[in-house]
């Protein structure tokens, strides 16, 4: 609580715990960490904002008066066995895994969106669509599911809002930042010789 009072959105989690209280839940953050750690965050925020809610009925107040970060990083800590990046097989793709190497590399820091917010030029009808993945891109709707309904037509009639009729509120939308980094394998773990 008084790291999110300092306003440090990022809380550690020890894999070793997590193993202690559900060892189900382990093994689904492992093989499945794209569906698990947003919703890991997302219930940190919560759990940190009721602990500050307690705190203030009970008349407690933070360094800062409270507030926090709106969002939580999971920094996730391992004891898990290290697995070599020669050992690393299509198998191993969108996995959990402990890789020992030394960064030679990283991309500047870019917004990514993992929310896309589109309007319907036609009838205003707006929509929020969920981004798969770190790579991939939002599929806009090719056609509106209300169909002009949302117009004042002189007529009285539904008109058909048309192909492609979406466009994208860039200020609606949800981003996060997204850096990539080039990972090499530690000297004293590449074999001698050719």
């Amino acid at each position: 609580l008084a790291q999110w009072r300092r306003g440090q959105g990022y809380m550690d989690v020890y894999l070793a715990h997590v193993r202690e209280y559900d060892q189900d839940l382990l093994e689904l953050l492992q093989t499945r960490p794209i569906d698990f750690l947003p919703a890991m965050e997302a219930a940190a925020v919560d759990v940190l904002r009721r602990l500050e809610m307690d705190a203030a009925e009970s008349g407690e107040d933070g360094p800062d008066g409270g507030g926090g970060p709106p969002e939580v990083q999971i920094v996730l800590q391992s004891d898990q066995h290290p697995l070599s990046i020669r050992d690393v097989t299509a198998a191993h793709v969108n996995k959990l895994l402990r890789i020992p190497g030394i960064i030679i590399g990283a991309s500047r820091m870019r917004a990514r969106a993992v929310s896309v917010r589109c309007k319907c030029k036609t009838c205003g009808a707006e929509k929020e669509i969920p981004v798969p993945g770190p790579f991939a891109q939002a599929a806009l709707p090719g056609r509106c599911d209300r169909n002009g309904q949302a117009t004042d037509d002189a007529l009285g009639g539904e008109a058909d809002c048309g192909p492609a009729p979406f466009v994208v509120i860039p200020d609606r939308c949800v981003y996060v930042d997204q850096q990539t980094l080039k990972l090499q394998e530690a000297p004293e773990v590449v074999p001698t010789g050719g």
